[in-house]
């Protein structure tokens, strides 16, 4: 299977009549979304002194490590630009799926969108 021989349209469950078109991704679209994922972290880590190695610890152990988390190895805006190929419904209509657009989607909507172009891709 090659980049875009998938596509599918489905409702968004956090908004009724709200529906995005979705194709699945080719490796260096996917690649690029990772690679993304990493500079989010490396950005937000800062500089790995004991002290915040053994909170990130903590975090973890009360967060229930563990429990998959697809997202956390990928950047969502990245997955969507590449994996949003349309959309329409109330507050759609009109507007321009664009790289622009995509980009400034509110959180349910960009979290529920990236998950999606993952499990369009079988990941």
């Amino acid at each position: 299977m090659f980049a875009g021989d998938q596509t599918e349209e489905r409702e968004a469950p956090h908004a009724p009549g709200v529906f995005f078109t979705f194709t699945n991704l080719g490796a260096e679209e996917l690649a690029e979304a990772e690679r993304g994922g990493t500079r989010r972290h490396a950005a937000l880590a800062g500089p790995l002194t004991p002290e915040r190695i053994a909170e990130a610890q903590k975090i973890i152990r009360e967060q229930g490590a563990g429990l998959p988390n697809p997202l956390l190895d990928y950047d969502p805006v990245t997955l969507i630009r590449f994996g949003v190929t349309a959309w329409r419904g109330p507050g759609y209509d009109g507007r321009p799926c664009t790289t622009e657009e995509k980009a400034v989607l509110d959180p349910p909507s960009l979290m529920w969108a990236a998950l999606t172009v993952l499990e369009i891709g079988g990941i």
